[in-house]
């Protein structure tokens, strides 16, 4: 529950890569798993895209929410590192 409520506080930024890419892309569309570390201070460690429906390559676009996601302050844990897989959904009026 914490993480999804950093998540949708901060989701405007992902929101940001969206329409970036809407406007490179007209039609772009789809949806990516960002898979990434929570470490117990709360930081985001690793991250990195584990799963996208996108129909071309995109490493541009995909490098756009994984810099906003680390930059993510969450609530820090007390035992060890806390593997996120989080999907972020960039179809158009969403």
């Amino acid at each position: 529950p914490e993480i999804a409520r950093v998540v949708r506080r901060r989701m405007h930024q992902v929101r940001a890569c969206q329409r970036a890419a809407e406007r490179r892309f007209p039609g772009f569309e789809g949806l990516i798993y960002v898979r990434f570390t929570i470490l117990p201070s709360g930081t985001v460690g690793s991250r990195a895209i584990g799963q996208s429906s996108f129909g071309h390559p995109t490493p541009r676009l995909e490098r756009c929410p994984l810099a906003e996601v680390g930059r993510w302050p969450f609530p820090g844990w007390r035992v060890g590192l806390m593997p996120v897989d989080y999907p972020f959904d960039f179809h158009p009026g969403r």
